[in-house]
């Protein structure tokens, strides 16, 4: 059984960094506390087999073998333009998905432009990068996952000064919805250059919304490691590592670094810690 897939990613170097892998054997899952053992319908649970498949807005997602799952989140893919660094168009499919770099049927594409960076880690290329995450249109209040979004730090960077790129879609801003809280990773995204910017690459935002409070259907956690080991960002404290059974998803960025007095900058990855099948 598949829980709900989030990643966010962006085009990494030259590898392939959108891939799925369990890392332990699963640990058990509390169940969710509205999805008690034979509901069907709602986010995490078997679809229904008669009437409406999914009843809080979740997506129907077919799984195969028999078996099919009420998602929030149908994977994710990326995609760039061919270059002697990634000469594929398609960097990484969608799990879920049959086709190269599309969503699976009756999820929306939601997708989103960072410089992924490429080359060495500690001194990486810009490199443009395109993130597809492929969601159910509606947002069930009671699951753990809130949707993304995207922001630049620089206001007049972006056009007519909204620095939001990628608003959330179930808040139309790049904010989470209640009950979920933002937990905000380093990226570097585009900028427009003009009178007011003079940076055609600057740093950002992603923010992931999770309420850790509820059972988890979606994802556990994330994290973000730089090119040297170095535990930049976690939602699980000072922890950057998935619990045992999750499915990690990773993306790649650039990112920079002042705290020795000059800025650097580097590759760094963010992995999302995803609920197990």
């Amino acid at each position: 059984m598949w829980r709900a897939l989030l990643v966010l990613v962006a085009v990494a170097g030259c590898d392939r960094v959108f891939g799925l892998e369990h890392v332990e054997d699963a640990a058990p899952v509390p169940p969710r506390p509205d999805a008690p053992a034979g509901v069907c319908g709602l986010v995490g649970t078997p679809c229904c087999t008669t009437a409406t498949a999914c009843t809080d807005g979740s997506q129907c997602l077919d799984l195969g073998s028999g078996h099919a799952e009420c998602m929030l989140l149908a994977g994710a893919f990326q995609a760039t333009t061919p270059s002697s660094c990634q000469p594929n168009a398609c960097q990484s499919d969608d799990p879920f998905s049959t086709t190269p770099c599309t969503c699976p049927t009756g999820f929306t594409a939601q997708p989103t432009t960072i410089d992924s960076g490429c080359g060495d880690v500690n001194n990486p290329s810009h490199q443009v990068g395109t993130v597809t995450m492929c969601a159910a249109a509606a947002f069930p209040t009671s699951s753990d996952f809130g949707g993304w979004w995207v922001s630049a730090d620089l206001p007049g960077c972006e056009p007519n000064g909204d620095p939001c790129i990628t608003p959330n879609a179930i808040t139309g801003t790049c904010t989470c919805p209640a009950p979920t809280r933002g937990i905000d990773f380093r990226v570097w995204v585009l900028g427009t250059l003009g009178p007011s910017c003079q940076n055609g690459n600057l740093g950002g935002t992603l923010s992931l919304c999770l309420d850790q409070t509820v059972a988890v259907a979606s994802v556990r956690g994330a994290y973000e490691v730089d090119p040297d080991g170095r535990c930049r960002k976690s939602s699980f404290g000072d922890t950057c590592k998935c619990p045992p059974g999750s499915l990690e998803s990773s993306l790649k960025t650039i990112t920079d670094d002042a705290s020795t007095g000059t800025t650097v900058f580097m590759q760094s990855t963010i992995t999302m810690c995803l609920a197990p099948p």
